[in-house]
């Protein structure tokens, strides 16, 4: 028989986009729609059927979040007049967890694991 030359391995950040579903599906929410930014970001619109609220959602799939990565999210959402919520992989760098606290004040994480 002919050999396959289709990779029969499916590459970490294609598992990312099933991660994100999952972690999304958790927390009740559904995905209204998405735009893959890069490989390893998206940004989406979740609805939460419970509150029938809208969110403006970016999702990262890096070892280190830094205070940019949330300030463009954060400022986004604003513009939109929605709450915003930042899933990632990774962790928050201390600038980024200090200013979570005062600038942020309404930005929701969430940690994406099994990935």
């Amino acid at each position: 028989p002919a050999e396959s030359s289709a990779p029969t391995t499916v590459k970490s950040k294609d598992n990312f986009f099933e991660s994100l579903k999952t972690k999304i599906h958790q927390l009740n929410l559904d995905i209204i729609s998405k735009e893959k930014i890069k490989k390893s970001e998206y940004t989406l619109i979740v609805k939460n059927h419970d509150t029938n609220e809208y969110t403006y959602c970016v999702a990262k799939s890096k070892k280190t979040v830094n205070e940019g990565d949330l300030s463009t999210a954060f400022v986004y959402a604003q513009n939109k007049k929605m709450p915003c919520m930042f899933l990632m992989t990774g962790h928050l760098t201390k600038k980024a967890e200090g200013m979570l606290h005062k600038e942020f004040k309404d930005l929701r994480i969430e940690k994406i694991n099994n990935i």
